[in-house]
């Protein structure tokens, strides 16, 4: 095979040629890293804003971008129309967040926040990282193996 043009076809099938908006909510110390560290164009998305809650944070920039106060979120959205949001924030506060984006036409989640989002599956994507569970399944690899020695 040649690996080029197998990356080039995958990413067709994939769509990473055409990168969607998002946004992310929460740039606290997950957030931020996020924000800073994910290539986000080589994955198919492009972050348009990052958004928090915490006056002290709003106005910081992060991988070029400003934060903004939740309280712009929906003109924002209105304007952008972010296909997706990474959502970085405290667990209870996460489906109501969720809830609101999907109400301002988000339809996919890089789900962070530590619980389940509750959203019509037929026409929300969501894709939870429980950061907890790979550092379980990693334990149980080394364990498996012999690697607590």
């Amino acid at each position: 095979y040649h690996v080029s043009d197998l990356r080039t076809q995958l990413g067709r099938i994939i769509g990473l040629e055409q990168c969607m908006p998002a946004v992310l909510i929460g740039a606290g110390h997950l957030g931020s890293v996020i924000a800073v560290n994910i290539d986000f164009p080589a994955y198919g998305f492009y972050l348009t804003g990052i958004f928090d809650i915490v006056p002290t944070v709003c106005g910081q920039v992060l991988g070029g971008l400003t934060v903004q106060h939740m309280t712009q979120l929906s003109d924002f959205c209105e304007q952008v129309h972010p296909a997706a949001a990474v959502l970085c924030i405290p667990e209870h506060a996460a489906q109501a967040v969720a809830d609101d984006l999907v109400h301002l036409g988000v339809h996919g989640f890089w789900n962070f926040s530590h619980c389940d989002l509750e959203v019509d599956r037929n026409t929300i994507q969501v894709e939870n990282v429980h950061l907890g569970d790979s550092l379980m399944a990693l334990s149980y690899r080394l364990h498996q193996d012999g690697g607590n020695e």
